[in-house]
């Protein structure tokens, strides 16, 4: 393994300043060392200070946009001010344990010479607020636009590890999405011919249920299946685009619930068992379930802290 490579770690942040240092943390305990941190603050008021770091490590620094553009935006800003050769995400309110990169940058050196574009991404901790972790998750391997058209089952957000060059390749993220940008970004790099591989670790304690506002995804949905069209072959009859407005469908049942507008969620789910039939909600088996690692930096698991998506 190189040990000369560099990896940039972006960390957006919108408030969460009772957290951000536990993130922070994690990343400098990593035994491969990291070459930066770079937390973006997404306009938070207070603004993030030196304490909410929690560190005074030359490798950190704080860049702060005046306006909260949502996590789209907060990513470019840090890829655009990263300076290493890979780059690594990581949300706020979730920790890295300390081998994860280690692990991840074997797994990019083997992949790497078998396709130009390769993402690597890991096996996580489930939290759930109020309780120990009980279950990790290793995601699918895929290639196949048609998967990434029907899900975001690898948390990119807190695992994913990539190549800087990619971004020059597929582009940014779509700055005006506030939601599901992630996901967008990926059916771009699976139509430029990615792959993502599963590194075989446990990698991260991330948090569950973060919540999103209905017309946060409704906008986004529009906007993605509108790129979609405009920039693939792909017509509504296929298979590809069935699956695409089924899983967002999915989306937007989930952000029904979290307003409590019933009638919404049941009418979005019935679209999408119509669009792709099934007997589950996911539309395909995307994890294998194991044991959990545990907690060497341990989130609170009692305590949900804000979105990282904007103002609430």
């Amino acid at each position: 393994m190189r040990p000369d490579l560099r990896v940039s770690t972006i960390i957006p942040v919108f408030g969460r300043h009772d957290v951000l240092r536990r993130a922070v943390a994690s990343v400098l305990r990593q035994s491969h060392p990291v070459h930066e941190v770079i937390v973006v603050d997404d306009a938070s008021h207070p603004p993030i200070s030196d304490d909410d770091v929690g560190s005074s490590d030359a490798r950190v620094r704080v860049i702060r946009s005046l306006r909260n553009g949502g996590p789209a935006s907060a990513r470019n800003m840090g890829i655009e001010a990263s300076s290493g050769e890979l780059i690594a995400f990581l949300d706020s309110d979730d920790v890295w344990y300390a081998n994860k990169l280690e692990v991840q940058i074997h797994e990019y050196q083997k992949r790497a010479s078998r396709s130009e574009l390769c993402a690597i991404v890991c096996s996580w901790d489930v939290v759930h607020p109020g309780r120990p972790s009980t279950y990790s998750r290793r995601p699918l391997e895929s290639g196949a636009l048609v998967d990434f058209a029907s899900g975001c089952w690898y948390s990119p957000g807190s695992t994913l590890l990539i190549n800087r060059s990619a971004f020059d390749r597929v582009g940014l993220f779509a700055d005006g999405l506030r939601r599901l940008e992630d996901f967008e970004w990926f059916l771009r790099f699976a139509a430029a011919g990615g792959k993502l591989y599963s590194a075989p670790v446990v990698g991260a304690a991330i948090r569950h249920g973060r919540r999103a506002f209905y017309s946060d995804v409704r906008l986004a949905a529009a906007e993605i299946l509108r790129r979609f069209r405009a920039e693939t072959s792909f017509d509504p009859p296929s298979p590809v685009y069935r699956r695409l407005r089924a899983w967002l469908h999915v989306e937007l049942a989930a952000a029904a619930r979290n307003e409590k507008s019933w009638g919404r969620l049941f009418w979005h789910l019935a679209c999408s068992f119509c669009l792709v039939p099934r007997t589950s909600v996911e539309i395909k088996t995307w994890w294998t379930i194991g044991p959990p690692r545990g907690s060497e930096l341990p989130i609170d698991a009692a305590r949900t802290a804000p979105s990282d998506h904007g103002p609430r």
